[in-house]
């Protein structure tokens, strides 16, 4: 078992959320897309300067894990980030606007089928291809499908970057991060919101005593959980470790 450290980040080497907001900041100054998703976090309207207009309602990140999420994307060693679930494509938009300040080809791929009620987030959408062009792309398949096909076509290990935030259903994000993991390499991260909730929560009990492969920061920043890959499973074939399990339901916050 490889218990969290509630110094995590500082561990691995990534900045505090102070410095990592005051980069996020610098980021929006000088890229349209990042200054665009940081003023709707902050505000809770998307506009951009072709008058493009969307309100985010509650399907809002908070701003640390946006600046986290553009910390890692500049890091980003690797051509392919992935990300499951869309909503209103704030994250979307600092990491891709971080990926290509960083200088380099990137492929970000996007795995929801469905998107939001009343096409709410098509805008964002629309705005990130203008932006970006072929280097986003948002794939319409069910995220556990899609990443199965990647991890069928792409070399192992291809992806140093996954961020989470899709179905919130324990089967369904603990299939998230199964998948995640045969694409991931070792030394990524897979960013996941809305840490503070049973099930994901559940979900990141599971890694912390069952994946010594992993290492795991909870909570550090708000409402997000960071798992590292820092080796193989070499687990065998029938282990298991019992984890304790969140006794609360549905949206009943763990702390």
């Amino acid at each position: 078992m490889k218990l969290f450290s509630k110094r995590m980040l500082s561990r691995w080497g990534i900045p505090s959320s102070a410095k990592l907001l005051k980069q996020l900041h610098h980021l929006a100054h000088s890229h349209e897309a990042a200054r665009c998703a940081v003023t709707a976090l902050q505000t809770g309207e998307f506009s951009d300067q072709s008058g493009r207009h969307e309100l985010l309602g509650i399907v809002r990140v908070p701003l640390e894990q946006a600046a986290l999420l553009a910390y890692l994307a500049n890091h980003c060693d690797s051509d392919l980030s992935i990300e499951v679930g869309f909503g209103m494509g704030m994250t979307a938009a600092v990491i891709l606007a971080s990926r290509a300040q960083a200088g380099r080809m990137f492929d970000h791929r996007i795995l929801d089928p469905f998107g939001l009620p009343g096409n709410a987030g098509n805008q964002v959408q629309d705005f990130l291809t203008d932006q970006f062009g072929t280097s986003f792309r948002r794939v319409h398949k069910h995220s556990q499908f899609a990443m199965a096909e990647m991890a069928a076509t792409t070399p192992p290990s291809s992806s140093s970057l996954i961020h989470i935030d899709g179905d919130h259903r324990f089967d369904s994000v603990f299939a998230d991060f199964f998948m995640a993991d045969r694409i991931l390499k070792v030394g990524g991260f897979m960013v996941v919101d809305d840490a503070k909730f049973p099930a994901i929560d559940t979900l990141t009990q599971f890694i912390t005593h069952n994946r010594c492969d992993y290492e795991v920061s909870r909570l550090e920043i708000p409402n997000t959980a960071v798992y590292r890959k820092v080796s193989k499973d070499q687990r065998s074939w029938d282990h298991f470790t019992p984890f304790p399990v969140p006794q609360t339901q549905n949206w009943t916050s763990v702390v």
